[in-house]
């Protein structure tokens, strides 16, 4: 398995398993018509041309084929924001997120890390709380155009971030 930074070449195989991954771990949570129409326009205009000069996107590929991908948003305010962490259900189980957060870690160092989840995503929130990320309680947002609850996930630093990953074993 090999984590590098993304290039061009790899935007259509990361829209590709991010509509894939929200189809199936949203599917009970957003209207059919949601995720078959406007997540595929979104994601469409997410994973254009401009994608990398706004994001900090790294790959994992496993003998060539994309196999997960994180997308790092440096903030203003200072802190490091996760946009997106996905990895393709067959690369499942072998410590691909895990090994990909530690690269999120690594790169924000001091700063805070954050992301947002939604609410009924149990499995990605088991995930983040076991790597010792604090949850806010559950809060009104807008998600595709429908009204969803999320929650936000903190860590105080990428330095406790790495450690929670390296730790622990969601």
């Amino acid at each position: 398995m090999t984590i590098r930074p993304a290039t061009p070449a790899d935007l259509r195989a990361i829209h590709d398993l991010h509509l894939s991954n929200w189809r199936a771990a949203y599917r009970a949570l957003l209207p059919d018509a949601t995720l078959e129409g406007e997540a595929a326009r979104y994601l469409a205009a997410r994973w254009g041309g401009g994608a990398l000069q706004r994001d900090s996107v790294f790959v994992a590929c496993d003998g060539g084929a994309l196999a997960g991908f994180v997308a790092l948003l440096f903030a203003p305010e200072g802190h490091v924001y996760v946009d997106n962490l996905h990895v393709a259900p067959e690369a499942r189980g072998r410590g691909l997120s895990r090994a990909l957060m530690a690269m999120a870690a690594r790169l924000a160092a001091a700063r805070p890390v954050r992301l947002t989840v939604l609410d009924g995503n149990t499995q990605a929130r088991a995930v983040y709380a076991g790597w010792g990320g604090s949850e806010s309680p559950a809060y009104a947002a807008e998600f595709l155009g429908v009204r969803v609850q999320e929650r936000q996930v903190d860590w105080p630093s990428g330095t406790a971030l790495a450690q929670a990953v390296a730790e622990r074993a969601p």
